[in-house]
């Protein structure tokens, strides 16, 4: 049976898993930045990139939290 002090978070898994979430908060308040201001349309290859920048971190943090 798994001991109950190593199911705990350390500080750096913590800081492992805030980093993408911090990523993905930037980019998503950028678009919701831009479709307020009516001008997210306007660059297709920019929503493009920041979709794939928040898929990437998606897949960091689920590829961090399963090392955990």
């Amino acid at each position: 049976m798994e001991n109950e002090d190593s199911r705990k978070l350390t500080s750096d898994d913590i800081h492992s898993i805030c980093q993408p979430l911090n990523v993905m908060k930037l980019a998503v308040g950028n678009l919701l930045a831009r479709y307020d201001a009516g001008t997210l349309n306007d660059d297709p290859e920019y929503l493009y990139k920041k979709l794939v920048r928040i898929d990437q971190q998606i897949t960091t943090l689920s590829d961090k939290v399963h090392r955990i």
